[in-house]
């Protein structure tokens, strides 16, 4: 875990422990925050994983450098994303239900501290079945983080990671 995602830990953790959340939980605008945050966590990693697909265009784009890539050249014009093979939603959901154990949510985030850099026609493979849910009986400890990448024939799990840098982007 960075200094970055130290804090964003942090922020998490507080909204946790807001009172009401239970209530507030699922409506749309306090959701929203939320799934960002969770998001953010892990966007604010140093490597992401890279299919070798993506790899291939990333350097016929000329995007990658000696420090990496930088996280702002996502676009649709570039055609790659970024991507969380647990969806946040999955993460939340996991978080919420742990809310009370500091050190159990630190474990969930800690575990699922992964993001893929797919490029777009894998993006949208992967969201034709799997665009924000895991494949049944996934459970997080126990099942591969890949699980929809394999459900969805992308390679799984990518191997390589790459440096990014550069202001944290969704």
């Amino acid at each position: 875990m960075n200094e970055l995602q130290e804090f964003i830990f942090k922020i998490i953790i507080n909204i946790f422990k807001i009172d009401q959340i239970e209530q507030f939980y699922n409506t749309s605008e306090i959701r929203y925050g939320i799934l960002n945050y969770v998001a953010k966590y892990s966007l604010a990693r140093d490597k992401y994983y890279v299919t070798n697909e993506c790899l291939e265009h990333l350097n016929n784009l000329k995007l990658i450098n000696e420090k990496g890539l930088r996280r702002g050249s996502k676009s649709k014009k570039n055609q790659f994303t970024y991507e969380h093979p647990i969806p946040s939603n999955i993460i939340a959901d996991e978080l919420f239900k742990n809310k009370d154990d500091t050190e159990k949510m630190k474990n969930i985030l800690m575990w699922s501290d992964v993001v893929t850099i797919l490029t777009s026609k894998e993006d949208e493979v992967l969201s034709k079945s799997y665009r924000t849910k895991m494949p049944l009986e996934w459970n997080f400890f126990q099942n591969d983080k890949f699980e929809r990448y394999k459900a969805s024939g992308i390679q799984s799990p990518p191997y390589l990671e790459i440096n990014v840098f550069g202001p944290v982007k969704r």
